[in-house]
């Protein structure tokens, strides 16, 4: 069984608000750090016609151990992010609409073939029919990046960033009657790909085979059943139709027909039973149909928790587990997956906020 672990350490200080206030006199006293607010900082943003506008610019540093996420010759890179976007809103009656633009560029140190930079853009138009019932309707455009993972039972491993285009709508109903909360939606979305290289041989690597279409229909019901619990379960089925049979090297797309159906369904709660420890948990399955008689179908499963602990008012620790494994078929081969992540967010002064975490990944083959 082939095994890669990869890590990757956050840390940093956020500089948020002081205002001299009296410990006796401070209204955030008593409040968790993880859950307060600080309306004077909040941006205000700045009027354009009927929107509002909120640009923001973030920077991060990242490091992995094993950037290729290769079983041999690992390579460690730290990776550093650049996300400038643009927020806008506008409310017109029991209408609000609001957009998103924004871009995340990827620099990495040494290995800087892998650069990249994604570009995303969403609009969505909100209509509030009353308090309890509201429809969203929306659309995307993105350019994404990934790598590739090492080629099942190849020796040539790692590629250049695959990069794909994706244009969708979605449309959503919400409706929260009493205690209730449903949310039923459809999505479409159509995604295209570019070709890549191979990093060791520059030989082309087909990937226009991926180019496809997809719709979805989604259901979620969430119960609020007090402060305590709040169980939730989740559905969602999809098709996925396929611009060309699977590429086979040599004989251009001749390969396996790709169409296939999918079911997913995700069983969990929220929970809060002491008020200094609350999180989540959950269990989800998806099972995979292919249209093709001669490729297997394939399930795959997962199990989520997540935990935070209020230590203090000042300090407050954040846990998670994820697992995640896919079956084997004749194809392709199952994987399974395991996270642990532990973060810590703490006071030092009411001016300076300390948050530190680190995210470990194993994957099996």
């Amino acid at each position: 069984m082939r095994k890669y672990i990869f890590a990757v350490i956050i840390a940093g200080f956020s500089l948020c608000c002081g205002y001299g206030l009296s410990m006796a006199a401070d209204p955030m006293a008593g409040i968790a750090v993880i859950d307060r607010s600080f309306p004077k900082l909040q941006p205000i943003g700045f009027r354009l016609g009927a929107f509002t506008l909120y640009p923001s610019l973030e920077k991060e540093v990242n490091y992995t151990s094993n950037v290729f996420q290769t079983t041999e010759d690992e390579k460690a890179d730290r990776i550093y992010v650049l996300r400038p976007s643009v927020t806008g809103v506008g409310r017109f009656g029991k209408h609000e609409l609001s957009f998103d633009v924004k871009a995340t560029h990827m620099a990495y140190a040494n290995e800087d073939e892998q650069n990249y930079t994604n570009y995303n853009a969403a609009i969505q138009n909100s209509f509030h029919f009353s308090k309890a019932l509201r429809i969203d309707v929306g659309g995307i455009l993105s350019r994404n990046h990934a790598r590739r993972l090492e080629s099942i039972g190849a020796e040539v491993v790692g590629a250049e960033a695959i990069e794909s285009d994706v244009r969708g709508l979605f449309a959503k109903l919400i409706l929260e009657p009493a205690q209730f909360r449903w949310e039923l939606g459809v999505n479409y979305a159509q995604t295209s790909f570019q070709d890549v290289n191979e990093r060791s041989t520059n030989n082309l690597v087909v990937q226009r085979d991926r180019d496809h279409s997809s719709i979805s229909l989604d259901a979620n019901v969430i119960y609020n059943a007090g402060t305590r619990i709040k169980p939730f379960l989740g559905f969602s089925y999809s098709r996925t139709t396929y611009d060309h049979l699977n590429h086979i090297d040599g004989s251009g797309f001749t390969g396996n027909n790709q169409d296939r159906d999918r079911a997913d369904i995700l069983v969990g709660v929220h929970f809060a039973p002491t008020g200094k420890l609350r999180g989540s948990a959950k269990i989800g399955y998806g099972y995979e149909m292919a249209k093709d008689d001669t490729l297997d179908n394939q399930g795959d499963s997962l199990v989520n928790i997540d935990l935070t602990y209020l230590y203090t008012p000042l300090t407050n620790f954040n846990l998670g587990f994820e697992r995640f494994f896919t079956d084997d078929t004749s194809a392709v081969q199952g994987v399974v997956e395991t996270r642990l992540s532990a973060s810590v967010i703490h006071e030092l002064t009411r001016q300076w906020i300390l948050s530190a975490g680190t995210q470990i990944t194993r994957r099996d083959f």
